[in-house]
């Protein structure tokens, strides 16, 4: 801590102090470019414009501190204005932030804590300070956010900063008289963590959205092809928003797959599924770029700077070829993140390896090989696998290649367009256990021979005897699936409870409950410690493509639930999917809203993906290809117990919600943070909506 010093008056007949304000670059949340007074930030539908003062220098005179009261009011001030610009409804954010830079040659530093800043808005309305720079967090002066429509696409924030000594630090015996004393920093503008500079996809899903107070879910939208807002959500701080018949504009393109956008969350995510594998298709120049492009794993291109682009998310070999024009080339490879891991190159020309190497990761990764002498029809070729996913820092590491001609000039002359396919694709079959996504221990079954057997709904336990009584018992003479049952009398003390028939239809399968009610011993089948083969199906395919991406995601609630009313034998969304049609968003119980942290469920899954409910289906439409978006080609399993007739059956859907127990297609579904940005695309098959 600098030690207080007399607060005399200063008096420094040699000393210079300079304070440079400079607009620059390092901050900007994109590329941009010098245009007179003006530096534009621009993307396809926002740009930022920090208007600069006609002097950026601001020199405090004869460099004597000044009081918080005469800096506040000093007329000396550096002027800046920053736009923002959106043709639609969109929240647009930034945050204006400094960076120190060294002083020049000859002269010494300011500490951070000699200096202070106050900042204000055009009508001196205090934004900020005065405070010192060493007491400004992340570098950040002021965060501001500027709500976009129809009739606000322009919006102008002007501010003053002001700048001065502050004599309560100012430690005068550290210098001498002729020291040159100077303190040197940056402005700049950055996207902020809240808000976003480009399209928000939860604002795309909700714009046009209509209320759903006359949807009729019982039947197929045939000739739908909206959005809506659930009504139940319409004045929750996040509405829910969702798609409904047959779309053709939620394709959405992340983490290297097709899915489809289905609905908005209550906690402003998006919530997507699965729709297979991209087909990414080339426009090239022979003559003067790339061609013959074999881009097996999903390099996309960056045609600002001309260069091939691949986020590392598992320890897999990534591969990348293509024909170049003739001529002498280098290879250069560089690493846009901070990532510390490492990388092993081989690289190849036709069919010969030419360099194999490793190379260390991050900003100090800086791979180069040369090409001498290439004809148009040599093959090039790299195939890179990272060292290791534990030195991940800041993220997944992001690789950047270019060919460079001559060793100067990055060759281009690339479109990649990425479609999607319209068959909506799985990744494997499986199905609930027990209608569960994760079940505990496996219940003792038996089989019982159906005739003359007394079976109801209802019983009585003597403690004393330890005998149940079945009220009311009937005789098994039909199909009786859902009953308790003694196996013959309507006492004993070994209660049983049957839940299907055998497919000569002969026996009943029963669960012997061993002295427990069917609550309690469905309280005690439905502890979460085992997954179910569709959750094992599902976890394995995460764990292969796509945890690089789990930072990316939301950790929403994945509905399961089994709720069991032994009256008509049915679980808990049953009648709003089969009877009323009347879907729900809301999880009644802890124990099945599946989650990976415990702060908003139960904290049992692995990663954060799971299915669709059967009430998402029915939301979305039921119906063929031509009503319904969500169509698949073969039964797709839901998430959402249904009842026990005949065993336990879970619901699944092709063109209707049906009943099975069987295997089916498993369609991962997944849902993206609130901040996601649409980077790209209309949405379509041919240009989805692309998630970086």
């Amino acid at each position: 801590m600098k030690e207080r010093k007399s607060k005399k008056k200063l008096i420094i007949p040699a000393l210079l102090a300079l304070l440079i304000i400079i607009i620059g670059a390092s901050y900007a949340a994109f590329n941009y470019s010098f245009i007179g007074g003006v530096n534009t930030i621009s993307s396809s539908e926002i740009s930022l414009d920090l208007l600069e003062s006609d002097d950026n220098v601001i020199t405090i005179q004869n460099a004597l501190p000044m009081s918080d009261a005469n800096g506040k009011a000093q007329s000396e001030t550096f002027d800046f204005a920053v736009t923002s610009k959106a043709k639609k409804t969109i929240d647009v954010g930034y945050s204006i932030i400094l960076e120190k830079l060294e002083v020049d040659s000859g002269y010494t530093s300011f500490d951070d804590d000699d200096i202070k800043l106050y900042l204000t808005d055009y009508n001196d309305t205090e934004l900020m300070g005065p405070v010192l720079i060493a007491q400004i967090k992340d570098n950040v002066l002021f965060d501001k956010t500027n709500s976009h429509d129809s009739t606000h696409e322009i919006i102008q924030n002007k501010f003053k900063l002001r700048v001065w000594i502050d004599p309560e630090n100012v430690n005068m015996f550290e210098w001498n008289q002729n020291t040159k004393l100077q303190y040197k920093f940056r402005i700049g503008v950055r996207e902020n963590n809240q808000v976003h500079l480009h399209n928000l996809l939860y604002n795309i899903v909700a714009d046009g959205a209509e209320l759903d107070t006359n949807v009729d879910f019982s039947s197929s939208p045939t000739g739908v092809n909206k959005k809506y807002i659930f009504n139940s959500t319409k004045d929750d701080r996040y509405p829910v928003y969702y798609y409904r018949g047959k779309v053709d504009n939620n394709y959405v393109k992340f983490g290297g797959f097709c899915w489809k956008a289905v609905r908005t969350t209550s906690t402003g995510g998006t919530k997507l599924i699965y729709n297979g594998s991209s087909v990414a298709e080339y426009t090239t120049n022979p003559e003067t770029g790339y061609s013959n492009i074999n881009n097996p794993n999903n390099f996309t291109f960056d045609s600002s700077d001309n260069s091939w682009n691949l986020t590392l998310n598992n320890l897999s070999q990534k591969e990348l070829s293509f024909n170049v024009p003739a001529g002498t080339y280098t290879m250069k490879i560089t690493d846009t993140t901070t990532s510390t891991t490492g990388y092993n190159f081989i690289i190849y020309k036709n069919s010969s390896i030419v360099n194999r190497s490793g190379n260390g990761g991050g900003y100090d990764m800086n791979f180069t090989h040369n090409y001498d002498n290439l004809t148009s029809t040599d093959l090039v070729k790299i195939a890179v696998t990272p060292s290791s996913t534990n030195n991940y820092n800041n993220g997944e590491p992001t690789l950047k290649l270019q060919m460079l001609k001559n060793g100067t000039t990055p060759i281009g002359d690339v479109t990649i367009i990425e479609k999607c396919s319209n068959n909506s694709d799985s990744i494997g079959s499986g199905r609930l256990k027990w209608n569960s996504y994760m079940y505990g221990k496996d219940p003792v079954t038996i089989t019982l021979r159906r005739n003359n057997i007394q079976i109801s709904k209802e019983y009585t336990y003597n403690s004393e005897t330890g005998m149940y009584t079945l009220t009311n018992p009937i005789t098994s003479s039909d199909k009786r699936d859902g009953y308790y049952s003694c196996a013959g009398p309507s006492s004993c003390r070994s209660l049983k409870f049957l839940y299907a028939e055998t497919l000569d239809q002969n026996e009943f399968m029963y669960i012997e409950l061993n002295g427990k009610s069917i609550d309690e011993y469905f309280a005690d089948l439905y502890q979460n410690k085992n997954n179910s083969r569709a959750k094992q199906v599902i976890d394995t395919w995460y764990e292969a493509n796509m945890t690089g991406y789990t930072k990316k995601l939301e950790d929403t609630v994945w509905c399961n639930d089994r709720r069991f009313t032994l009256s008509n034998s049915h679980f808990g969304s049953y009648d709003a999917n089969m009877v009323t049609f009347q879907p729900s968003l809301s999880c009644p119980r802890l124990i099945d809203s599946f989650t990976v942290s415990k702060r908003n469920g139960n904290g049992d899954l692995t990663y954060p993906v799971a299915l669709l409910t059967a009430d998402e289906v029915t939301m979305a439409g039921l119906g063929t290809t031509e009503q319904s978006y969500l169509y698949s080609y073969g039964d797709m399993l839901t998430l959402t117990p249904g009842d026990i007739s005949n065993d336990f059956n879970t619901i699944i859907w092709r063109s209707t919600l049906q009943l099975s127990t069987g295997s089916h297609y498993l369609r991962p579904s997944i849902s993206l943070r609130h901040n996601t940005i649409v980077t790209d695309g209309d949405g379509t098959i041919t240009n989805p909506f692309v998630i970086r």
